[in-house]
């Protein structure tokens, strides 16, 4: 683990392979960190990748950006930049729900840089009901991180506690009242503007990539619906879709085996 400045910010990485290997970023989703990936990710660097996870800004140990911006722009080009930090010209890309958004405009964006996407459990148009039950975990404060596991649990009960309790620690803080409090800088990101453009930018966007496509959807996900999906596989040029059985929102948390098993082949194939 390390910390990297592009930009002049400091942002935290997990960084597992070796150096000369074919990279893949990973980019978790809101409330989360780099190590959402902590299952998937050295399987991953096993299989001969170089595998570089980072707390996107706002989360976890990265900064908070002085200015405010959390910009879906911006955060694309944090990817650029960290990877140009690294010394990594070219790489394929994983993104988790808000991490998806940034994943398709680096590619957009960067289209020589980036081999492939995976895009897990997004569509520019999500359920609104799905939304609202995620918005109304991101405020909560916890007496204790006991508590902050229980009730996580009882939020997804697919994952154990074991699993909350390791992927907590690292979005979780004990504040000075003594109560448990998330990371991530929630205020300032739901407060820009990004979450009131409208969806039609995103879909655009999709249709402007040129690299392959894996979209892995949780079968029982809150956000996204198998339509949805449908039609996110459609405007791509070329993409393939595999749904994750007994799997919601957070499907590499949940499945990780079958998570695994879907994503691994295709960078295999797309990736190199």
């Amino acid at each position: 683990m390390a910390f990297v400045q592009p930009g002049g910010r400091r942002f935290y990485y997990l960084d597992r392979g070796e150096p000369g290997n074919s990279a893949v970023l990973l980019l978790h989703g809101f409330n989360q960190t780099a190590h959402s990936w902590d299952d998937f990710a050295p399987r991953l660097a096993e299989a001969g990748f170089r595998v570089v996870a980072f707390d996107q800004r706002g989360h976890g140990e990265s900064e908070r950006p002085p200015d405010g911006d959390y910009g879906r722009e911006a955060m694309a080009d944090d990817v650029v930049r960290l990877a140009d930090d690294l010394g990594i010209q070219r790489f394929s890309l994983v993104g988790m729900s808000m991490g998806a958004v940034h994943a398709t405009l680096t590619a957009v964006r960067h289209p020589a840089r980036v081999h492939s996407l995976v895009l897990v459990d997004w569509a520019p148009e999500v359920e609104s009901a799905g939304v609202a039950a995620i918005a109304q975990i991101a405020p909560l404060a916890f007496d204790s991180f006991d508590d902050a596991v229980a009730a996580m649990h009882a939020f997804n009960p697919r994952r154990t506690r074991d699993n909350l309790r390791a992927r907590l620690g690292h979005s979780m803080r004990q504040e000075a009242d003594g109560r448990w409090r998330w990371k991530v800088d929630a205020a300032g990101l739901t407060a820009h503007p990004r979450f009131r453009e409208p969806p039609e930018s995103m879909w655009t966007a999709i249709g402007q990539v040129a690299c392959s496509c894996l979209v892995i959807r949780g079968a029982d996900s809150e956000l996204l619906s198998a339509a949805k999906a449908e039609q996110v596989v459609a405007r791509f040029r070329t993409a393939e879709l595999i749904t994750i059985p007994d799997a919601s929102h957070s499907v590499a948390g949940d499945k990780p085996e079958e998570f695994y098993a879907a994503v691994a082949p295709f960078l295999m194939r797309t990736a190199r």
